[in-house]
């Protein structure tokens, strides 16, 4: 397993630079990624595959030229598990899987609402 918070830092770095192209190079060709962000690319939720996450994280950044993110905790066993809160305070909830060579083969993302729920 490669060093979790060097990577947690990296992320928070290059999205908060807008840098697609180290963002993508974290992830695996093959990549999974789960959240309701995604149903109306997907229509269920789930974008298979790096050019699909490409599409989505280009237009996340072209439509939201203010994003940022700021990682507050991270925990791992095979995974991460951390919290990040974004340019709009919203906070939410991701899981990193890892493949041996250390890119991301799996991840999901759940926001907070106000309550304290989960969406």
């Amino acid at each position: 397993m490669q060093d979790i918070a060097a990577f947690l830092r990296d992320c928070e770095t290059v999205w908060n630079g807008h840098d697609l192209n180290r963002i993508m190079s974290q992830f695996r060709d093959d990549i999974v990624c789960q959240s309701r962000k995604a149903v109306p690319l997907s229509g269920d939720g789930v974008l298979g595959g790096h050019d699909a996450l490409h599409a989505s994280s280009a237009v996340a950044l072209k439509r939201q030229p203010d994003l940022t993110f700021e990682v507050s905790t991270a925990e791992e066993h095979e995974m991460v598990l951390n919290s990040y809160r974004n340019h709009r305070n919203v906070l939410a909830t991701g899981t990193l899987y890892f493949e041996a060579e250390g890119k991301v083969s799996h991840a999901t993302a759940c926001d907070c609402v106000a309550d304290g729920g989960v969406k």
